[in-house]
């Protein structure tokens, strides 16, 4: 995995971000609190592309396990969906989260960052109205204001960010694109490393530590916006950055294959052959009953979609 090196405007950083890769380290982050906070924060890459997208990460019984775990409101909630139907939490979640390609791990965290839906024992009037903060620009404002409507629209803001679909008229993605904290006096702008990243940036504009960043266990008190989120991420889900479940890094095509764009649904040409190799970008996602997988070809360096039928691991 590349490492990215942050630039911020008016904020010294402190020691260089690592990201840790290895299954062991990964394993003790998982086994232990303290361990949660092993790596250093890295305000430019909270999170990877592929577990952004990480969409099959969490059944809905996993979901629904997690939030059992948890000593939250979640566990037991039944309320309307965006539509108007009433179903668990857990499935309101895994079906945002895949109609959307968005990882589940992405919006229990964001759940806990900006309501604190995991651990909280009451709620107040606001709280699953303003579930993750959507369209909540400011006290007063609410364009989503149900838990469904948070968990829908909420998913779908974070796919189209950044890469102008769903409507967003934000700018796109692009290598040396930054964002600006906004909540820092003076404000400071961070060059992000990655898509994934710029997406939380939009969603919420703060770094949310103090400089020296370091594991952050020392702010656990202080902490908001994306800093709160990647320590939370970590304390459940485990490293941010590494590869999801599942996730390879090249297949080889089985047969002639067409490649799809992003949305796994219009065809682009020219397609990768049988016998060809291509390189994965992404975990397998699921679209009306078919597997895809995310991918980069010599013939098409910005990528589309591979039926996963049509491939075959290396």
């Amino acid at each position: 995995m590349a490492s990215v090196r942050p630039r911020i405007d008016r904020v010294r950083l402190g020691r260089k971000a690592s990201v840790m890769v290895a299954s062991l380290v990964l394993c003790l982050v998982l086994a232990s609190a303290s361990a949660a906070f092993a790596a250093t924060f890295n305000p430019a890459l909270i999170i990877s592309d592929a577990q952004m997208r990480a969409s099959t990460t969490m059944t809905q019984g996993d979901i629904q396990a997690f939030l059992n775990s948890c000593t939250g409101p979640l566990k037991s909630l039944v309320t309307t969906d965006y539509a108007g139907h009433k179903k668990p939490a857990s499935q309101i979640i895994h079906e945002a989260c895949d109609q959307w390609h968005v990882n589940p791990r992405v919006m229990l965290t964001m759940l806990q960052k900006e309501q604190s839906l995991l651990t909280r024992t009451s709620l107040a009037t606001n709280t699953l109205s303003r579930a993750i903060g959507a369209g909540c620009p400011n006290a007063s404002t609410n364009k989503y204001p149900s838990f469904g409507q948070q968990m829908y629209y909420g998913a779908r803001l974070l796919d189209g960010y950044g890469e102008g679909k769903n409507g967003s008229t934000i700018p796109l993605y692009h290598s040396g694109i930054y964002v600006t904290d906004i909540y820092r006096t003076p404000n400071a702008r961070v060059y992000v490393g990655n898509l994934a990243t710029y997406k939380l940036y939009v969603y919420n504009p703060s770094i949310g530590a103090k400089v020296p960043y370091g594991d952050l266990s020392g702010q656990l008190s202080s902490l908001s916006g994306n800093a709160n989120f990647w320590v939370i991420y970590r304390k459940h889900f485990g490293d941010p950055l590494a590869n999801p479940p599942g996730y390879h890094t090249r297949v080889v095509m089985r047969r002639n294959a067409q490649l799809w764009n992003g949305t796994a649904g219009t065809k682009r040409k020219p397609s990768p052959r049988k016998g060809g190799v291509v390189k994965v970008t992404g975990p397998v996602i699921v679209r009306k009953g078919h597997k895809y997988i995310p991918v980069s070809w010599g013939g098409n360096p910005k990528g589309g979609w591979v039926r996963y039928d049509y491939t075959k691991w290396l």
